[in-house]
């Protein structure tokens, strides 16, 4: 079920980011709370981020997912666990909500066949029952046809891999070498 994706398959579902100044603003703010449609998981590279950075991402995962940084060291600790789909897929709905309705048709089909229908590339862990009502619903190209199984993976994400992953030597050995 879950399947490495390189970082250049997986660009073209995140194509929202944030401006180099709502970055910096951000990372500086010690806010948690982001706009969906702003949400990036690519940094500069050979960004680190600090201390106060890495101590605001174990506040929950909504704070570490409203950061870029946070978002990137995430999913370099699932792809160690080989389970970056429900953070993908996190993502792309993240995204196609705040799309416009005439690019949510075009979208909806692209997150259906990559992450929900049974035997995607990239399932994802959710109920039948919400796979169901997704997979009937998705042509609609709906704001919110995907939001069910986003909270669903959110909530497996929060429960199961982010408690793992501040528990992991990934984040200590992040916050030992963050500036």
């Amino acid at each position: 079920m879950a399947s490495r994706l390189s970082r250049k398959a997986a660009t073209p579902l995140l194509r929202v980011h944030r401006s180099r100044s709502q970055r910096r603003n951000r990372r500086f703010s010690g806010e948690c709370s982001a706009s969906p449609c702003l949400l990036s998981h690519q940094e500069p590279i050979g960004y680190r981020p600090n201390k106060d950075q890495v101590d605001i991402w174990r506040r929950s995962l909504q704070c570490c997912l409203a950061d870029g940084a946070g978002v990137t060291a995430f999913m370099r600790f699932l792809a160690t666990e080989h389970s970056t789909e429900n953070l993908l897929f996190y993502m792309a709905v993240q995204e196609y909500e705040c799309l416009g309705e005439r690019q949510r048709k075009h979208r909806a089909p692209e997150i259906h066949n990559e992450f929900v229908k049974c035997g995607a590339p990239q399932e994802i862990n959710i109920d039948s029952g919400t796979r169901k009502r997704a997979c009937e619903n998705y042509s609609l190209a709906d704001r919110l046809v995907f939001t069910e199984a986003k909270e669903v993976v959110f909530n497996l994400m929060k429960r199961d891999s982010y408690k793992r992953f501040l528990q992991s030597p990934f984040i200590s050995d992040i916050k030992n070498s963050a500036l």
